[in-house]
């Protein structure tokens, strides 16, 4: 054990005193091997991660190399090449801005769960979506109950989760269509509904849509950094409540979210 070798455990020896000491020890040891466990997955997801970001950052940078040397070399077409260049800007620090979301969830820091009314925070935020949805030519529709509903609430996790969802919902329907935000309750949950009549989600995909950098095949053409989702999913859960997706190819999308209900005297 002393060389690393956590599978070892002390057997029995019939002394209780030894036993004794024996138990303690074994249980210092189940915990070392579970503690190596934890570290080796962050450093596996931690790589995984710095990999992903590696890769989405690399394509913007060798554009604009591009279009710095035909730049260089053809000096009059830098009118021509200057909008490209800040779309690629701007794409740059949207994936940035993402990782750092992405960082400060996993990281857990500045987060303050306290008691609120869910109702009073969606409130809050739909006249925000109400423009948004007819900027883009859609209609919304805001439900929720008339009494309130006690949750444990980060109002800016709240926000990053809804934020990403309407505007998903939004980037993926054409004008014209139904965006619907909805909040329910039942026995044990308040329930959040995100619904939209879009393009829909091919069943092939469903199983990796929270995953980091996850776009589908035929929206390249759509605004994203595949980042959304995922950033959806951590805030939820850093509420802890859990999110999940269902979708019909040509119909539409609907993203549930279940936060624990406060129990109130």
């Amino acid at each position: 054990m002393a060389g690393g070798n956590f599978l070892e455990t002390v057997d029995r020896s019939g002394i209780i005193e030894l036993d004794r000491l024996g138990e303690q020890f074994n249980r210092m040891v189940l915990y070392l091997r579970e503690s190596f466990r934890s570290l080796a997955a962050e450093r596996d997801t931690a790589q995984r991660f710095a990999a992903d970001a590696a890769h989405e950052l690399k394509t913007p940078v060798t554009t604009l190399r591009a279009y710095h040397e035909l730049i260089t070399e053809n000096p009059e077409r830098l009118k021509q090449v200057l909008p490209a260049q800040g779309r690629q800007i701007e794409r740059m620090e949207n994936i940035i801005s993402g990782l750092l979301q992405l960082a400060n969830l996993s990281e857990g820091s500045g987060l303050m769960l306290q008691p609120a009314d869910l109702r009073e925070a969606i409130h809050r935020l739909a006249p925000v979506y109400q423009a948004l949805a007819e900027d883009s030519g859609h209609h919304l529709t805001t439900t929720c109950p008339d009494s309130p509903v006690p949750v444990l609430l980060d109002q800016r996790l709240l926000e990053l989760a809804l934020n990403n969802l309407m505007d998903n919902a939004g980037k993926y329907t054409p004008p014209g269509g139904q965006l619907t935000l909805t909040l329910q309750v039942d026995t044990r949950s308040a329930v959040i509904t995100v619904k939209d009549t879009g393009k829909g989600i091919a069943p092939e995909e469903m199983p990796f849509i929270f995953e980091r950098f996850q776009r589908g095949v035929d929206t390249q053409s759509i605004p994203g950094t595949g980042l959304g989702l995922a950033i959806a999913r951590e805030a939820v859960q850093r509420l802890g409540g859990t999110i999940t997706a269902d979708s019909e190819a040509g119909r539409g999308t609907q993203f549930v979210i279940h936060l624990p209900l406060l129990q109130t005297q």
